[in-house]
């Protein structure tokens, strides 16, 4: 049914700002209406109806209910490392986008390091432990339906010692067998326009996602006279700007991590103006008003939202000060400029299990669809229902103890995760589906 007969039926005005992915719900006792403009929209209705149903079989109902309802945000998107930790199976991976999609975001990010099954490059990947193309065609094809754009994060500067250890890649490196790619090695472009040349091929979306964090080498080993000569940040901006010409022809956005520009502020100016800043701290903290002027009014920028590798991610960070680590980021940063918003999960470390990172990542979705300050305490209870199908907010209380942990385990120990994975499992009542599941996953 149209939005306007819809609207019509209901007596409800229509709002100017419905976009493609807005909807509307009618329930009464005589009908149930769900309408977008799109099929898009409608879809994200259906996701809402889904969260209205209480009671189970015979006893299920729906209550009546007016909704008009659109996003906030254009993209509300979760990367997911893949290289340092679990690798998820296929299957794992289209269990991640039915939840994604439930929870109305519409970007799944790779996070790559050497765990794309390249073959222009078999040697990187490890066999078993990496994407295929094949898979990445299957995964593409799944995510279209539950309207889920899937971007690939293949690193192009940092974070690739997994690569650069390699003999045949050695020679790339900043520093022997480092983890920086050499600005001054000519096989350095070569090896990203490989990958980018396959990736093109098997990511037919808008985004390409370079990376370029924590560039922590440069200017230690090759580029050093030419660092001293120029300075370190040109040598950055220089290295950014020569992949995005490397990756023009493919008609992408190109987003990056925004950290080691925040070091050089004077040369933000030389961020091409069609890159998409992925602006990011490594905690949480009261404002981050620094870091987001810093950028504001010269370059596009997302948000970007980062838990850290945590055996249970401490949901203590998310209240600070009595306002919300989501509600600062997402709220205050609807500003001109502002893309959208990239929650992140890493593992670091390895015992990261991305089944623990529910609640931060559903809380994110919420911040960008939702307008205006995120009612924490009401959410606690719809996420309760929306995953548990529990009624009040017992496992997320659940999951703020276990989050307490982390003070008192060191990270990293296999027995401390069999035990946080046993406790989780322990608070589990029968139909908490999504937790008690268990999941397969290959490792590397």
């Amino acid at each position: 049914m149209p939005v306007a007969q819809a609207l019509k039926l209901s007596g409800a005005e229509p709002a100017a700002t419905l976009n493609e992915e807005g909807y509307v719900i009618v329930a009464n006792a005589d009908r149930v209406i769900v309408a977008g403009n799109t099929a898009t929209g409608t879809f994200y209705g259906l996701q809402t109806l889904k969260q209205l149903v209480r009671g189970n079989g015979a006893t299920a109902f729906i209550p009546a209910v007016k909704i008009v309802d659109w996003p906030t945000m254009r993209w509300r998107g979760i990367s997911d490392d893949i290289s340092r930790g679990p690798v998820p199976t296929v299957d794992y991976i289209k269990r991640q986008i039915r939840n994604l999609a439930f929870f109305k975001m519409n970007m799944h990010s790779f996070y790559m390091e050497h765990t794309f099954a390249s073959e222009t490059h078999p040697l990187i990947g490890p066999e078993g432990g990496s994407l295929t193309p094949a898979e990445i065609r299957e995964l593409v094809a799944y995510a279209r339906n539950y309207h889920v754009e899937l971007v690939p994060e293949q690193q192009t500067f940092g974070h690739l010692h997994k690569a650069l250890r390699l003999e045949k890649y050695a020679e790339l490196a900043e520093t022997p067998y480092g983890d920086v790619l050499s600005p001054q090695q000519p096989g350095s472009y070569k090896l990203v326009a490989d990958w980018y040349k396959e990736l093109n091929e098997l990511f037919p979306g808008q985004f390409f996602h370079i990376g370029e964090d924590e560039t922590f080498e440069l200017g230690e080993g090759q580029s050093r006279e030419v660092a001293k000569a120029k300075g370190v940040g040109a040598v950055y901006f220089e290295h950014l700007n020569r992949v995005r010409d490397l990756l023009k022809p493919y008609n992408r956005r190109l987003m990056f991590w925004g950290d080691i520009a925040l070091n050089h502020p004077d040369l933000i100016g030389n961020i091409p103006k069609d890159m998409i800043v992925m602006n990011w701290q490594y905690g949480a903290r009261d404002d981050f008003d620094a870091s987001i002027k810093a950028f504001q009014g010269r370059r596009p920028r997302a948000i970007r939202l980062s838990r850290r590798a945590h055996l249970e991610p401490d949901l203590s960070e998310y209240r600070l000060g009595g306002k919300e680590h989501h509600r600062i980021l997402c709220v205050t940063d609807r500003r001109p400029g502002a893309t959208g918003m990239m929650n992140t999960t890493w593992d670091d470390d390895g015992e990261s299990l991305f089944e623990m990172s529910w609640y931060p990542i559903a809380l994110g979705a919420a911040a960008a669809w939702q307008e205006g300050a995120l009612d924490i305490s009401r959410f606690e209870q719809d996420f309760d229902w929306a995953f548990f199908r529990n009624d009040g907010d017992q496992f997320v209380k659940a999951e703020r103890a276990l989050g307490s942990v982390n003070a008192m385990l060191s990270s990293g120990a296999t027995d401390e995760v069999v035990l946080a994975r046993s406790v989780y499992h322990a608070v589990s009542k029968p139909g908490a589906a999504n937790f008690a599941e268990r999941v397969t996953r290959k490792c590397v």
